[in-house]
Formats: structure tokens, C-alpha cells, sequence
């Protein structure tokens, strides 16, 4: 009987072999603060916080931080 070894490969492949990125640097934006937003549409952080709390914009709490998603900014602004 012969006994069969299966090996197993740890190397680590470039990304453009996997499909996937690197390092989380090389992931799109998805998310951006308070801050962020207010300065992309030149609006006040207050508006921003407005938006959100009137369900205009969605946001997720992130510690002590809201995000708001690439997706939200797009159904309320538009771009």
C-alpha cells in the first residue's frame, strides 16, 4: 500500500495571482467620517449630523465615531 502525503503550500502570492489586495491600503474607500463628508460637499459637520439623524444618510457607530458609507453618500447626494 502506498501512502499518499498531501502537501500544503504557505507561500504568500502577489495579488494579481490571488485576486486579492495586498494590504488594506489597497482597498477602496468605503467609509468616511464626519468631518470627511462635511468637507467633500462643503456643508457644516452639524448638517452632516442633521442628514443622519433624519435618516437622509445612513451612518454606522464605529467606538465613539460615526461612518457613513460610500453607498449612503450616493442615494443622498447623488455622486
Amino acid at each position: 500500500m502506498k501512502e499518499i502525503v498531501a502537501k500544503t503550500n504557505t507561500q504568500k502570492l502577489p495579488a494579481d495571482q490571488t485576486g486579492q489586495p495586498e494590504s488594506h491600503s489597497d482597498l477602496p474607500r468605503r467609509a468616511f467620517t464626519v468631518k470627511e463628508v462635511a468637507d467633500m460637499y462643503n456643508v457644516s459637520e452639524k448638517t452632516v449630523y442633521r442628514l443622519v439623524k433624519s435618516g437622509k444618510l445612513t451612518a454606522c457607530k464605529i467606538i465613539r465615531s460615526l461612518r457613513i458609507t460610500q453607498k449612503s453618500l450616493l442615494e443622498c447626494f447623488g455622486h
